[in-house]
């Protein structure tokens, strides 16, 4: 993935850079940000102590694992912070730990179990500072706590300034009545979330003279999931026609990557104009595609991730029903701020897919961050001495 080719080319001595594919099939390596520096660090260093070949690859596949033990982990201590039951707990270790798609999401040299594990942090220290600010306790703690997650976060996903902000927002509001200390925690945890950011922004203002904070894929994925070749199951990388409309404008003196965005965004906006009626289908169509069986149905391979899907999103709705039926429920700060919470993070994830795309990865993210609520379900439905 991109990630890989950018650490590759820093080991080649190139930099932070990407290897671009011309429309006449040669290749320019050229400084970028494409993509968050987060995972792509990640891999460089690993591959940089460990070799790039097949030792490299373990070390990499090893620390993955970590990751995701890590993760299992988290969403154990969110479970207990929203219901207290340690038979509840149990149900979701045991389900994470034998979940097939947060165990395939180890062996794919990808973002997915470093989000995984981020957002899982995410979600457990938001719970964590609304309750401090509740409490009175412990609150520069949690603010930097959940505010050094927060730049973490924005190092490795370009879409979280969104959740973050809205998050943010949502914790001061959980805490409306001690208004003005929410705020000022709030206001402590982004400037330890914008202090962790800012060199690499800084980096990308030095390297393409404007202000990136993230990353400069935007107009490209948003072309990718807007366009008349693409379909809401596979949405494509490049025709011939943009590759040669990116190059044109790069000669203008713009730098290749930011016509690629311009072009990109410029071409999504021409196709969704003329064609408002199918863009407003695809978008819905796109919402529905990351919430149900799968986004590629039509391949046999992907039966058995539909089958845990289904039944992961099956057991979500028990779980809320069973949580607004107060069945087993604490009716606490904690809860209301961690259901809240993963119902805002479903509510953007949706949104996102509506206006860009969606792919497996994405739905593995999303269903791990209501997990907590579908083990709940299951937690009713399993004899209650298992429970």
């Amino acid at each position: 993935m991109e990630y890989g080719r950018i650490a590759r080319a820093m080991l080649s001595g190139f930099g932070f850079a990407y290897p671009w594919t011309m429309a006449d099939g040669t290749t320019s390596i050229l400084p970028t940000a494409y993509t968050p520096p987060g995972q792509v660090y990640l891999q460089y260093f690993t591959l940089l102590l460990f070799g790039s070949g097949h030792t490299g690859l373990i070390a990499l596949y090893l620390f993955q694992i970590v990751e995701a033990v890590a993760f299992i982990f988290v969403l154990g201590r969110i479970e207990t912070a929203l219901f207290t039951n340690e038979r509840v707990t149990k149900v979701t270790l045991w389900s994470a730990a034998l979940y097939p798609p947060f165990i395939y999401a180890t062996m794919t040299f990808g973002v997915t179990s470093s989000a995984l594990l981020l957002n899982a942090l995410f979600v457990l220290l938001g719970i964590r500072l609304s309750s401090a600010l509740q409490s009175e306790s412990e609150r520069a703690r949690y603010a930097l706590s959940f505010g050094i997650v927060c730049g973490l976060l924005l190092l490795f996903r370009g879409e979280s300034p969104v959740l973050i902000a809205l998050t943010l927002v949502l914790i001061i509001y959980q805490n409306r009545a001690r208004v003005w200390t929410s705020v000022r925690f709030a206001a402590l945890a982004a400037i330890v979330a914008v202090t962790l950011l800012a060199p690499w922004t800084i980096r990308n203002y030095q390297i393409f003279h404007r202000f990136i904070p993230i990353s400069t894929n935007g107009g490209f994925n948003f072309w990718r999931g807007n366009n008349a070749f693409s379909t809401v199951y596979t949405p494509i990388w490049a025709t011939e026609d943009g590759v040669a409309k990116i190059e044109q404008t790069a000669k203008t003196g713009m730098d290749y990557e930011l016509a690629a965005s311009a072009v990109s965004t410029d071409q999504a906006w021409e196709w969704i104009k003329s064609n408002p009626s199918v863009a407003l289908i695809r978008s819905a169509e796109k919402a529905a595609a990351l919430w149900t069986i799968s986004v590629r149905p039509n391949t046999l391979a992907n039966v058995g991730y539909a089958s845990f899907h289904v039944a992961t999103l099956l057991l979500l709705i028990y779980g809320v029903l069973q949580l607004r039926a107060g069945k087993d429920t604490p009716r606490n700060h904690e809860t209301r701020t961690g259901v809240r919470l993963i119902g805002l993070y479903c509510l953007l994830a949706t949104l996102l897919a509506m206006v860009f795309f969606t792919l497996p990865r994405y739905q593995v993210l999303l269903s791990a961050v209501y997990f907590p609520l579908s083990t709940f379900g299951l937690s009713h439905l399993l004899p209650k001495q298992t429970r």
